[in-house]
């Protein structure tokens, strides 16, 4: 594996780190995803620290290069975090479709119950018994 190579893992995996740091500070990441970022950037680190890794790794694979072997995995662990994206994307999705249409029967029970209502009921103040003749009564009874 290059010189070159293996100062790019270890540039890449110090600005993973980095910016999971950041994120972190401002509370804009889950748990889970940072635990995955963290892990990534350490196996960053590994592969740029030991090149040996790669070696033995590839070797047992199959896998001639050391660097065909560190882009393999970062493509897969890229690959199970989309993977586990689109997961949650889909839940979230199928969860907003759920609540818009409780939403949707929710607004439209409540115009069904307020239209009616309105036209039925008559006022307070012109029903016999209303707050108008409360008043009067409390009045009268002073």
């Amino acid at each position: 594996m290059t010189v070159v190579l293996r100062v790019l893992l270890l540039l890449a995996s110090l600005f993973t780190a980095f910016m999971i740091m950041r994120k972190i500070r401002k509370c804009r990441i889950k748990q889970e995803d940072t635990l995955f970022w963290i892990v990534f950037s350490v196996m960053l680190a590994l592969l740029g620290i030991f090149p040996g890794i790669s070696y033995s790794m590839g070797a047992l694979l199959g896998i001639h290069s050391p660097a065909n072997f560190v882009y393999l995995v970062i493509i897969a662990l890229l690959v199970e975090k989309l993977l586990s994206v689109s997961i949650q994307v889909s839940m979230l999705e199928s969860k907003v479709e759920v609540l818009s249409a409780e939403l949707a029967i929710r607004c439209k029970d409540l115009q069904d119950h307020a239209a009616p209502s309105s036209e039925k009921e008559p006022a307070a103040d012109s029903v016999p018994g209303g707050t108008e003749d409360r008043d009067q009564e409390k009045d009268g009874e002073k």
